[in-house]
């Protein structure tokens, strides 16, 4: 059974005795302890203990007694979403979450258009539509792995321990009594043995070079060359992998059942599960029982604040990173009394921030209707612990009305300052993502004038 709902969609959708079966043991549960026992849910962004806005603790989805007595005799149950967007197959449910700025049934144009922007990913090229088919999961996931692919080859190419059996006369490792028994008599000077080897040609650059292969199967090998970075690191793959034969495929999906973990090589944990996730998305609605929990997830949260760091940087605007611990403000003169503090509030991480003059918020929230108390008292940290007279908050609306205001105003008191909510207008009703694109570039122009103002 397929289910379409939108983020953050305050409960509206009701679902059936059948849908919440499957979906009951993993609602309202926590999306970081889901992760750790599903290998192929995929999770953006990768590392949830240090999002900004702790997307690890809030879970996939809500579910609640549906009370409306018109409609609980056929859906008892209605599902919650928060901020979490795109697919995840449960049992016979799949459950498919478009951004709330598209209308169920149609193309989520907005999802693409961030996800192009911060992954350098041309989405024009495919029909990628929002009723969640077979084809268009998995080509937004194959449109994933050249940008993680690239990341895990930065940490250079993985080797792991292979064991080999040989036989001839350089005996390194274990004698193999049986074998040697059988293919050595009468003896003719070479020995069977067992050896381990550190090696490049291993389940999981095999498991990669498998995906590479079924990526050039499926018609989209422009996609492995679509820049310097992207081509060398599939030929470095190739390199690495000489034993490769098509006919292992099944064997070598077997081998990468378990996440690998190497404190080295973090980023191939997830370019493996995005790589189980293409090979075996054909086959997913079979393994329920292997794996419970299937498929490729967005923090709402975290796509906008990227997104928007792809045009603000081009203003001059600081982007700190919190989980890389870089660019953060120091919040206490004195830095012994600072290292004294808890380290999660030793240091300030405003989204963006000019030095100086100004610091901007990224809100992916529905603020149209004014803002959040915390946020405002958030902000109004940064700006005092910064000495800048200027704060604002970034957030995306649906509100297309032109006598809408784009910015609105907010004098403090006190030592004065102003804040402002600036409105980045989502385009409506469009049928094309090449129209959409040109509508957003329309916005950005729009937002940079804004920023620019301030």
């Amino acid at each position: 059974m397929r289910i379409e709902t939108t983020d953050n969609n305050l409960g509206k959708l009701t679902i059936t005795e059948d849908s919440y079966k499957d979906l009951k043991d993993f609602a309202d549960i926590p999306l970081e302890v889901i992760i750790k026992k599903q290998p192929s849910l995929l999770v953006f962004p990768l590392d949830l203990a240090n999002s900004s806005d702790r997307i690890g603790e809030e879970s996939i989805f809500n579910i609640e007694p549906n009370k409306d007595e018109d409609t609980a005799s056929v859906a008892p149950y209605r599902l919650k979403t928060g901020n979490l967007m795109g697919f995840i197959g449960v049992g016979e449910t799949q459950v498919n979450i478009t951004s709330r700025f598209t209308e169920i049934g149609k193309e989520d144009f907005f999802l693409h258009y961030m996800l192009g922007k911060v992954l350098s990913v041309d989405f024009n090229v495919l029909n990628l539509s929002a009723t969640g088919t077979n084809n268009d999961v998995l080509n937004l996931l194959m449109f994933m792995f050249p940008n993680l692919l690239k990341q895990a080859v930065a940490q250079g190419i993985f080797r792991a321990y292979r064991t080999y059996e040989r036989n001839n006369s350089s005996v390194k490792g274990s004698i193999d009594i049986n074998r040697h028994i059988r293919k050595n008599i009468p003896f003719l000077g070479k020995v069977a043995y067992r050896s381990r080897e550190f090696s490049y040609d291993n389940y999981l650059l095999e498991l990669i070079r498998h995906t590479i292969e079924y990526i050039k199967e499926s018609g989209l090998s422009s996609l492995l060359s679509k820049d310097e970075d992207i081509r060398a690191a599939v030929h470095q793959v190739y390199d690495a992998t000489s034993e490769y034969r098509k006919s292992d495929r099944s064997r070598i999906i077997g081998l990468n059942v378990r996440p690998v973990a190497h404190p080295l090589y973090t980023k191939y944990t997830e370019l493996q599960k995005l790589c189980m996730l293409i090979l075996r998305h054909e086959n997913m609605k079979y393994l329920k029982n292997e794996d419970k929990v299937y498929g490729i997830l967005f923090d709402g949260a975290w796509l906008w604040e990227e997104y928007l760091a792809t045009i603000l940087k081009k203003e001059g605007f600081e982007h700190p990173e919190n989980k890389n611990h870089s660019g953060g403000i120091q919040m206490f003169r004195n830095k012994d009394l600072d290292e004294n503090i808890d380290k999660n509030f030793r240091r300030i991480y405003p989204d963006f921030y000019k030095k100086g003059q100004c610091i901007l918020d990224a809100k992916y929230k529905q603020l149209d209707k004014g803002l959040v108390r915390e946020d405002l008292y958030q902000v109004v940290t940064y700006m005092h612990t910064m000495s800048v007279r200027q704060g604002g908050f970034i957030f995306p609306s649906k509100n297309l009305d032109d006598n809408d205001k784009n910015v609105f105003c907010y004098e403090l008191a006190g030592d004065g300052g102003f804040i402002r909510s600036i409105k980045v207008k989502i385009p409506q009703n469009i049928n094309s993502q090449t129209d959409f694109n040109n509508n957003m570039k329309s916005e950005e122009l729009k937002l940079q004038g804004l920023i620019n103002f301030i």
